[in-house]
């Protein structure tokens, strides 16, 4: 979160905190830290929020919530994630 911190003190207009959502979901982060730091965002810059199971505060405070389904994904039939693609 210090590093989106940065971000907005660069003046940067869209920001994406990709699988934050998941990282929430996992307790690898906390719900609070990410909205602490978005209680900081500066009115021209754009923070997107991507991954499964979006904790309820997101989706309350979200101008937009979109929500994908799986239907099939390589992993589950023995392919590896790839560096580059996957991470």
């Amino acid at each position: 979160m210090e590093e989106v911190r940065k971000m907005f003190a660069g003046g940067y207009d869209l920001i994406v905190l990709d699988e934050v959502n998941s990282t929430t979901d996992l307790k690898m982060m906390s719900v609070e830290s990410v909205l602490s730091v978005l209680d900081e965002k500066p009115e021209k810059t754009e923070v997107v929020l991507t991954g499964r199971n979006a904790p309820d505060a997101f989706v309350e405070r979200a101008h937009l919530v979109t929500e994908m389904r799986l239907r099939k994904h390589y992993f589950y039939s023995g392919v590896q994630a790839r560096e580059g693609v996957d991470y």
